[in-house]
């Protein structure tokens, strides 16, 4: 079975069926890889070890729940799966409750309980009636009588489209990611816009925008976006030793090239000379179209001067996004106020199951002797993800789960850094344990490595 970001449950045979083969052309049509069972093969069989696998591995789990949904074993079964991943794995389960009321399916109140006793000699039932509990306690999607199946269909893939671009690469547990989209989303709107997002360094800007490029890109013909504008061109120039002006632009004319290329969907056979003939072919690229262009980490005036878009260099369907630490860059652009966003810090709730996805791979700590640390932890952090995840990294792969060891670095930490001024403090405290070990700490990837000793 191939990679799915979806996989859909529903009852074969039942009138839900054309419902859920609606959805899933809407979802084929926004290029959603969805898997569902076409085949009437189940009744009676045991969930298949491809099934499985296909539910472990979705991002998204949708069961279409009807009133005799709970008479199958398999969609059963099938439920239980998805309860598992959303509790071991922090899965999405959206239920649709195809004319059933919710609180039935929660209960085991009406039809539901009717059908349910054909399983009262089974061995799984309580699984399956937990499974029940806690789907039918979600906020889903109720589908009735006299509604508008397309309608619904629509709204719902339109949610699906934004949970999953929450899934960016490098975001393993995207903690609030989605309620930034779907903030950003609504400046959005459906026309021309053109946002700003702002805030200090690791709070996710980054990692927000390439969200949204993932939620926008199938809506586009012509799209672009520049990561990390700012650290790619203070790399450049820290090369060789070389800190001169001079090569900063040159990286901003590599990224005006590919910035044309990626537009223009052509490789251009010529170096661009200077970043004003850059901006030149720019607009030559962009010449009016529809466009999907975001621009991450513009954090100086030359960065600004080589992407200083112009409104009447694109079509008034365009969408544009910028990112950066400096307001005032922001404002360099003419972006209304209104279209200003700036991501809120992650809650104490939100910091601490962040950290604990990353460190003990669940939402809360492996036993209550790492509580105060993990409350510690929250505290350093100040909020912002990158640190949660930095000081997972470290702490998990300097000594596995040695709480000993942990708790000592961490003392080291707090009494270095005593207002837990993280992000630049971390990076200083890593080197600084390098520097006096001459050994860096084990990580667990060159990419955690790279983005500590940067």
């Amino acid at each position: 079975m191939p990679d799915s970001e979806v996989f859909i449950s529903y009852k074969n045979g039942h009138p839900s069926s054309d419902f859920t083969k609606l959805l899933h052309r809407h979802l084929k049509e926004k290029e959603i890889q969805a898997f569902m069972d076409w085949n009437d093969l189940r009744a009676g069989q045991p969930l298949s070890p491809e099934f499985s696998r296909g539910i472990q591995s979705s991002k998204i789990s949708i069961p279409v729940i009807c009133d005799t949904y709970v008479e199958s074993k398999w969609c059963l079964c099938e439920l239980a799966e998805m309860v598992e991943c959303y509790e071991s794995k922090g899965q999405i389960i959206m239920p649709i409750f195809f004319k059933v009321k919710p609180t039935d399916v929660q209960n085991h109140k009406g039809i539901v309980k009717a059908l349910f006793k054909v399983h009262k000699q089974d061995e799984r039932i309580l699984i399956w009636k937990n499974a029940l509990r806690l789907v039918g306690g979600m906020a889903g999607y109720k589908v009735k009588d006299d509604g508008d199946h397309e309608n619904v269909v629509k709204t719902f893939v339109e949610r699906v489209l934004t949970l999953l671009s929450c899934f960016v690469a490098d975001v393993e547990h995207p903690v609030k990611l989605s309620t930034w989209v779907e903030d950003i989303e609504k400046q959005l709107g459906s026309g021309f816009a053109f946002v700003g997002i702002y805030g200090e360094r690791g709070i996710g800007k980054t990692t927000i925008a390439k969200a949204l490029f993932k939620r926008y890109y199938r809506e586009f013909g012509k799209k672009c976006i520049i990561e990390n504008i700012s650290e790619k061109v203070s790399k450049g120039a820290a090369s060789e030793g070389e800190t001169s002006k001079g090569k900063s632009s040159n990286v901003l004319q590599n990224l005006q090239k590919q910035f044309i290329e990626d537009i223009s969907e052509k490789k251009l056979d010529f170096y661009i000379s200077d970043v004003v003939k850059g901006k030149k072919l720019m607009k030559e690229s962009l010449g009016g179209k529809r466009v999907l262009l975001i621009l991450d980490g513009v954090d100086s005036k030359d960065q600004f001067e080589a992407f200083a878009i112009e409104f009447n260099w694109l079509s008034n369907e365009s969408k544009i996004i910028i990112t950066s630490r400096k307001k005032k860059f922001l404002q360099s652009y003419r972006i209304d106020e209104a279209k200003m966003y700036s991501p809120q810090k992650l809650d104490e709730g939100q910091s601490l199951e962040l950290f604990c996805w990353h460190t003990f791979s669940k939402k809360q700590p492996s036993t209550n002797d790492y509580s105060q640390i993990c409350r510690d932890v929250v505290i350093l952090a100040k909020g912002l993800p990158l640190n949660l995840v930095k000081l997972a990294d470290f702490l998990t792969n300097s000594n596995e789960e040695d709480l000993e060891v942990w708790e000592k670095s961490l003392e080291q930490l707090k009494k270095e850094f005593p207002r837990g001024e993280a992000y630049q403090k971390i990076e200083k405290w890593y080197k600084a344990c390098c520097k006096r070990s001459c050994v860096a700490p084990k990580v667990r990837d060159d990419k955690t490595r790279t983005a500590l000793t940067k």
